[in-house]
């Protein structure tokens, strides 16, 4: 994979009310392997924001971590069958997060990864929705 790199993101949400949100985004970032790890950093525009939120996977066989900083801060780990507890921080004040990780797969080429994950969002005991994320990342 070289240094540079586009990412596809695409995530579904599915609200405890049914509700069905679709979200897509196209970014470039940079891509880099440290001590069996993979690495792909990225920005992206906070939602109904103009502040910049700074992203960064971290990659290994059985695991995704996405740690977010600037307009808001959170890092989430999904591993399959696991479950992740921290607070998103925004401007307005921390708001406490559980993510359920249902699925993990992911997909190695030279020059691409794709990366599937399916999991289950709650605050502070109440679900609040069925996520699916779905992310591509290819050599620029």
């Amino acid at each position: 994979m070289k240094k540079q790199v586009y990412i596809e993101i695409v995530s579904t949400q599915v609200g405890a009310d049914g509700q069905k949100e679709i979200l897509s985004s196209s970014v470039e970032g940079n891509f880099y392997e440290k001590d069996g790890k993979k690495y792909v950093l990225y920005e992206e525009k906070a939602e109904g924001s103009t502040e910049t939120v700074k992203n960064r996977l971290q990659l290994t066989a059985d695991q995704m971590k996405l740690k977010k900083s600037g307009a808001v801060n959170w890092e989430a780990s999904f591993a399959q069958g696991e479950k992740w507890e921290a607070d998103y921080r925004t401007p307005f004040g921390p708001i406490p997060m559980s993510v359920h990780t249902r699925q993990l797969e992911k997909e190695e080429e030279e020059d691409r990864i794709k990366i599937r994950v399916k999991y289950r969002l709650e605050s502070a005991g109440e679900h609040l929705s069925d996520c699916e994320m779905n992310i591509k990342i290819e050599s620029k």
